[in-house]
């Protein structure tokens, strides 16, 4: 990341020209659930005029960007509160890129439209990438104040996600190996109302589940 950038919110935020629409990748299939998405043709790119004529900057270098600006709010975060688990913010956050970037579908400003992607972090402890997500992309649920009251009393980030603390949250998670059952659990109820409504020229029923799991999830679910 250039030395002279300063990630902000709006800058992240200006990058997704739509958050609940277009095509998405299958770069990273879904944990749980249905397979197989269309590809995107090429990554969200960003481009200015240089004094020399040239490109300023790419893609990737956008992209990089991007994942930082997701790493530096959620390590500020951890170190304001004294408390919380950076290593997921940090090792994950280019994969939650992709995940919100390219292949979700979600409305910010509606969180719980019917046909929405569902998303768990049944690792839950590393929540801070969840709520660096959700206010980097839109969520009013999560505003930069509240993110500075991680983990403190009262707050609507709390060290794991809470779902009826914060909207936009689909599971409450914390105990290892609980997320990843849920998420199962949400598959199997959207397979179920797409065999029951779902017609071929009809696709009322059409969203996926992705969930995030650690070894503690295996080794406790």
């Amino acid at each position: 990341m250039d030395s002279g950038f300063v990630p902000t919110t709006s800058f992240v935020r200006a990058q997704r020209s739509n958050a609940i629409s277009g095509n998405r990748s299958g770069f990273l299939a879904p944990a749980v659930g249905r397979v197989a998405r269309p590809v995107r043709s090429n990554v969200v790119k960003m481009v200015a005029p240089a004094a020399d004529g040239k490109l300023a900057q790419t893609g990737d270098e956008l992209a990089d960007k991007c994942i930082n600006s997701i790493r530096f709010l959620g390590i500020d975060a951890v170190e304001k509160a004294k408390s919380g688990h950076p290593g997921m913010v940090m090792g994950l956050a280019p994969t939650a890129y992709v995940l919100y970037d390219k292949i979700m579908k979600f409305n910010p400003k509606n969180p719980k439209f019917f046909n929405r992607d569902r998303f768990v972090l049944s690792a839950g402890h590393g929540s801070m990438l969840q709520y660096a997500l959700m206010h980097l992309y839109g969520y009013d649920s999560v505003s930069l104040d509240d993110i500075k009251q991680f983990r403190q009393l009262g707050s609507v980030t709390p060290g794991h996600p809470e779902n009826f603390e914060t909207e936009g949250i689909e599971v409450t998670t914390g105990p290892l190996g609980q997320g990843i059952c849920n998420a199962v659990g949400l598959a199997a109820a959207e397979a179920h109302l797409a065999a029951t409504y779902n017609k071929p020229d009809a696709k009322i029923v059409d969203h996926y589940t992705f969930a995030i799991m650690g070894d503690g999830c295996n080794m406790e679910g």
